[in-house]
């Protein structure tokens, strides 16, 4: 394990040198999952689930208009239905303080401006029963005042649009995640010099998260606030909870159960009810009971992925296949993220100028549902798919030629690698050449529209290729202790998000303590006074950061465990009031940590193996948490915790610090049916470098639900609005249409692991979780096209739009 500084501005960042061959936990199959018996047998508790003696329910008002102000609200008729407690109005001196902290659309939490509809607005209801609060919502008199809306990107960028705030002089978002150009280079000169130029134009609909648990919150107060919460961040909530109700943090607790769905910590703190809990903790200190909140599945449609989008572009390249240049402008409807950022993390393209403006539309929130790289991505393979198609090139001899960073070649990047302790590897290569074998490609090739096949569609097949984003910035904080059997807990909180990190974090601690896994448990506890937080828990981000804390926590764990057996010491002994002081001899005389080793549990000398005592038998003796038969003494015991923050990125121009090195490589093949429209998958085949699989299953889990999102993603999802109205059209499961089970082809899911050690997480590992669902919808666009000579880029691509293609439409 060693440490660097990064060349361009000194910060320090944790890479793991010490990586070795063969582990006995770490990467291992048929480890039992930590939290499997509570999912498979329906004990797992979920914020939904939480129900506590005297407890109220809560319900918003909602707005029927995509555009409107709430000029008053008689609260008498529903403040009069049986069963009602409180309601709650944008009036309140209280709410008047809960300013929305957005990057979209300016409002007030529960206020009186609705900016789309759906959105949560004017009173929230309190009642004995959740069906009482619907009931009494209907019978608030709400004195109106509609507005002119509009929906579409392009169109709000406009001199002259339609404004979606009145008190805003455009609708452009001067501030947030990208309304930005990224200039690199001469791309007007490298344009006009290029030996080939294309052009294109792509549109990507706005999506949901598909949440299978929708949003709830449930506080109470009995001398503490606790706090039930919806969330992906428990420790940031507990922190926001006690500045705003002005407690201390040890009167406050946030408990971590199990989430029904997260897609990304941030996108939560962007949508409308990221005060929720306050608004929560308000109620439950007025009424004097618990109060919990929740959204029906219509109301839980409040927020979209941020890849709505218009885009349009050049790309200039030579005859061999080398871009040279990439101009873009992609409008983006309420928030948006490049799409720079892989242009510049992931190749050698010298010339780049990238447009990404925000502007304001009436239409719910965007964030970072599902992965906000979704358009960085998208764009990323528009230009090497027809960089390939217009050379009529193997796409994959398109991707090894431009692969690189910054502008740079891989022998710069072979460099970095070698100086950081980095193994020199070409993770693209190895992806492709795995990926191009099993999937049969060199013998699958063939030109757009070429191939019919014996059942009358036709075939196609696509690449698309991108870097794994590994993002390694981020805190966490884990405690270790060892129990009296020799058993080791390990302490922190963080919320279940489905992706089997508790069990990768114990393999972590048992591989580095030498103690079996099954004698490691995940305690994820509300400490009420100390709270050791795995945070952050972010997707592909989390593990680069809270993977390095388990890890550094169970070496030191083990380093005090082997200090304290070559050591004398001193325990009480005795009952009651008479306790008495023994010392012990040490369990190992004369040898010095260094002489010995941990392995399956056992102690021992690592010259003399027979020399050799049991984690337990030591743990007993000495009473870590107690002594053995007969005694109260206590000594003490073995317990660490370790605090690890990795830096961010350098500054917002993509100046990093680091690179990402970890590639992946995406294959499909399709058939089309020309007379239908129909597109059928019948092959998927997500390769990825995840640097090493902590939990192999854990990362098929994600390469598989990826291939699932990409399908309803990519052919099926999106919102749909009334053009005359602006009201949505279908925020239910009856009217979006998302891929259920049987819609996925699951036996021609074929997933492939590459393990380049090329990561900044621990044993050179990194992120997988956002990265399958982001790049392969891309791949369908690029496979229907190489199916039927046609191009469609405008998502989701249905059946409709095949035959519009064909000429059919």
């Amino acid at each position: 394990m060693g440490v660097w500084h990064g060349s361009w501005d000194g910060n320090q960042i944790w890479v793991d040198t010490d990586v070795k061959e063969q582990y006995n936990y770490v990467g291992q199959r048929g480890m039992k999952r930590k939290d499997g018996y509570d999912k498979v047998s329906g004990k797992a508790v979920y914020t939904r689930d939480v129900k506590l003696p005297g407890m109220l329910y809560a319900k918003y008002l909602t707005s029927p208009y995509a555009n409107a102000k709430i000029l008053s609200i008689d609260t008498t008729a529903a403040q009069a239905y049986p069963g009602v407690r409180y309601i709650l109005t944008y009036e309140d001196p209280q709410i008047l303080e809960l300013k929305l902290a957005t990057r979209t659309i300016p409002t007030f939490y529960l206020g009186n401006r609705a900016y789309y509809y759906g959105q949560t607005v004017g009173a929230i209801v309190v009642a004995d029963t959740e069906q009482i609060a619907d009931e009494a919502v209907k019978l608030l008199d709400v004195e109106w005042e509609e507005l002119s809306f509009i929906l579409d990107e392009v169109e709000a960028a406009q001199p002259g649009a339609t404004l979606v705030d009145e008190n805003q002089e455009n609708n452009s978002i001067p501030y947030g995640y990208s309304a930005t150009r990224h200039v690199q280079g001469d791309v007007e000169a490298a344009l006009a010099a290029a030996e080939h130029t294309v052009n294109f134009n792509a549109k990507k609909a706005m999506t949901y998260g598909a949440d299978v648990e929708c949003v709830s919150c449930l506080i109470k107060w009995e001398g503490k606030l606790e706090c039930w919460f919806h969330t992906q961040c428990p420790g940031r909530w507990r922190q926001s909870l006690a500045a705003f109700f002005e407690v201390p943090l040890n009167n406050v607790i946030v408990h971590s159960v199990y989430q029904g769905s997260q897609w990304g910590q941030w996108n939560w703190t962007t949508s409308q009810y990221n005060t929720l809990p306050a608004i929560t903790g308000i109620l439950a200190k007025r009424t004097g009971r618990p109060v919990k909140v929740l959204f029906s599945r219509q109301e839980n449609f409040l927020a979209g992925e941020m890849d709505c989008s218009t885009q349009s572009g050049t790309i200039g390249f030579k005859s061999d296949g080398t871009i040279t240049a990439v101009k873009s402008t992609t409008y983006f409807a309420n928030m948006g993220l490049g799409p720079f950022e892989h242009f510049v993390e992931n190749s050698r393209i010298p010339n780049l100028n990238i447009y990404g403006p925000i502007n304001r539309v009436n239409k719910p929130p965007m964030g970072a549902i599902r992965c906000e790289q979704s358009i960085n991505s998208y764009q990323f393979c528009i230009v090497n798919d027809y960089v390939a198609s217009e050379l009529n090139m193997d796409p994959t001899e398109v991707a090894l030629k431009n692969d690189g960073t910054e502008g740079k070649d891989m022998a710069y990047l072979s460099q970095f690698k070698l100086a950081h302790g980095f193994p020199d590897r070409d993770s693209l290569k190895e992806c492709i050449d795995l990926g191009k074998a099993d999937f049969g490609w060199d013998s699958k090739w063939h030109e757009p529209g070429a191939r019919k096949l014996p059942n009358g569609r036709m075939h196609g097949i696509s690449f698309t290729w991108d870097h794994e984003w590994q993002d390694c910035c981020g805190d966490s904080s884990i405690g270790i202790a060892i129990n009296k059997d020799g058993s080791v807990s390990l302490m922190a909180q963080v919320s279940d998000i489905g992706v089997n990190h508790r069990s990768a974090c114990c393999q972590i601690a048992a591989e580095e303590m030498g103690i079996p896994y099954e004698k490691i448990a995940f305690l994820n506890k509300a400490h009420e006074t100390v709270t050791f937080e795995l945070e952050p828990p972010e997707g592909s981000a989390a593990f680069t950061a809270l993977g390095w804390a388990v890890k550094r926590a169970a070496m030191q764990a083990k380093a005090s465990l082997l200090e304290f057996v070559c050591s004398e010491f001193e325990t009480s002994s005795g009952w009651g009031g008479h306790p008495r002081l023994t010392r012990y001899p040490a369990f190992f005389p004369g040898k010095s940590p260094e002489d010995l080793d941990i392995k399956d549990g056992v102690i021992y000398e690592v010259a003399n193996p027979e020399n050799k005592k049991t984690v337990a038998e030591v743990a007993a003796r000495t009473g870590f948490g107690g002594l053995s038969a007969g005694s109260s003494g206590h000594a003490p015991g073995v317990f660490v915790w370790q605090f690890l923050a990795q830096p961010a990125k350098a500054d917002s121009t993509c100046n990093f610090y680091h690179h990402w090195m970890c590639r992946q490589g995406n294959f499909l093949e399709v058939e089309v049916d020309t007379e239908t429209g129909e597109v059928f998958v019948t092959n998927a085949m997500p390769v990825n470098d995840v640097g090493k699989a902590i939990s192999p299953e854990a990362v098929e889990g994600q390469q598989y639900g990826g291939v699932y999102w990409a399908f309803t993603r990519g052919m099926l999802e999106e919102y749909i609005w009334d053009p005359l109205t602006g009201v949505q059209l279908n925020p239910n499961y009856l009217d979006y249409r998302v891929a259920g089970i049987k819609d996925v082809a699951w036996d021609k899911i074929n997933c492939r692991i590459v393990e380049s050690g090329l990561g900044f997480g621990p044993y050179g590992s990194c992120g997988v979780g956002e990265v399958p669902g982001t790049q392969l919808p891309w791949n369908l666009g690029q496979a229907i096209y190489n199916a039927i000579g046609k191009r469609i880029e405008d998502y989701p691509i249905t059946p409709d739009k095949v035959l519009k293609a064909l000429g059919k439409g």
